[in-house]
């Protein structure tokens, strides 16, 4: 009374609920292909039984057959109303495209895995569990695995990665067979998903600082000087330099000229170098820290505190008048100001 799905080779019941009923022994009853022209039985793609037979196979080749009855003298029927349709194959699963490809340890990365609609929720709630998911990795890399399920959507489930460790990259999601089943016990096939998601889990080195005036002269320096180190009279050129070791490469080099200022984000060249210039009249220090592409954040740096300015000491000489005569040793007092400190005084 309807269209009958079955895998090939299975054993059909011909009766009187069947797609057609036996006669006589000398007929015979043939599964085949629509605009079937009584060719012999072949078992690929036509099957046959004599007319008295309860039981026929199906055809082993996927497709649609109807029902035919060719009699001893090879007159044969129409095809019956309704197809045998045989269905060798699993459910469909496909996966997406990962969330992210350049991970570090916290990361979280999600694929969606979708079953087609001829795979059972029942198949899919007690077939598809992490046992049947692993990773193909290089180097370190590696993941843990978890399923969660999608709100409003029966026929998908989200595989998620997270708590990455080790440095390298995993290559490829290996999802098992038999992860789900339609209504005839046909199972899925394992699918491999490329995926080629990098795997960083150290972060990068602090930068080095290191300073300059803008003509290339040293700074003049005070090596026991609490607060302030580095003395210029000239602008002043910074170069900051990181690497990152764990393969995802440098991303930026972060800095800031005050402790309450906001961080300047520079992409470093092809060794992790940034250049800039601090303007004659700072005094302070650079904050920097540098990140790599998976998101890893090395340590705060802090500069030696560092001045540039180029307005010159004040010198007040008392008596200001020197002109007048003295028979005897005359006291001079001579007041040396500048608003940076004075490294000497030289007199002759």
């Amino acid at each position: 009374s309807k269209d009958l799905y079955v895998k090939g080779g299975d054993v059909i019941t011909l009766d009187s609920t069947s797609l057609g009923a036996g006669g006589l022994e000398s007929d015979r009853d043939r599964f085949a292909p629509i605009n079937y022209n009584g060719i012999p039985a072949n078992t690929t793609t036509i099957t046959s039984t004599h007319g008295a037979s309860l039981y026929i196979n199906a055809p082993l080749n996927e497709g649609e057959y109807y029902l035919y009855v060719v009699d001893s003298a090879g007159n044969m029927s129409g095809a019956s109303s309704h197809k045998l349709i045989v269905d060798n194959s699993g459910p469909i699963v496909t996966i997406s495209e990962p969330s992210k490809t350049i991970v570090k340890g916290n990361s979280e990365v999600e694929y969606l895995v979708t079953f087609a609609n001829d795979a059972t929720l029942d198949s899919i709630t007690n077939l598809f569990k992490k046992s049947k998911i692993g990773l193909e990795t290089t180097g370190s890399a590696n993941a843990a695995i978890s399923i969660e399920s999608v709100p409003g959507n029966d026929r998908q489930r989200k595989i998620k990665l997270s708590d990455f460790t080790g440095n390298g990259s995993i290559d490829s999601l290996v999802i098992g067979s038999d992860i789900c089943r339609d209504s005839i016990d046909n199972m899925s096939v394992q699918i491999t998903k490329n995926t080629a998601i990098l795997v960083d889990s150290t972060v990068p080195t602090g930068p080095t600082v290191s300073m300059t005036n803008v003509n290339g002269g040293d700074f003049n320096k005070f090596l026991n000087f609490i607060t302030f180190k580095n003395f210029c009279k000239e602008a002043i050129k910074v170069s900051l330099q990181a690497s990152d070791l764990g393969g995802s490469n440098l991303s930026k080099i972060y800095y800031k000229l005050s402790e309450n200022g906001d961080y300047t984000a520079v992409t470093p060249d092809a060794q992790g170098k940034i250049t800039f210039e601090l303007p004659v009249s700072f005094k302070g220090n650079v904050w920097t820290y540098s990140e790599d592409s998976s998101g890893n954040t090395s340590a705060l740096v802090k500069s030696d505190g560092t001045i540039s300015e180029n307005s010159a000491p004040t010198i007040v000489v008392t008596p200001a008048d020197l002109t007048a005569w003295s028979k005897g040793d005359t006291t001079l007092n001579v007041n040396v100001g500048d608003n940076e400190g004075v490294k000497e005084i030289r007199y002759s």
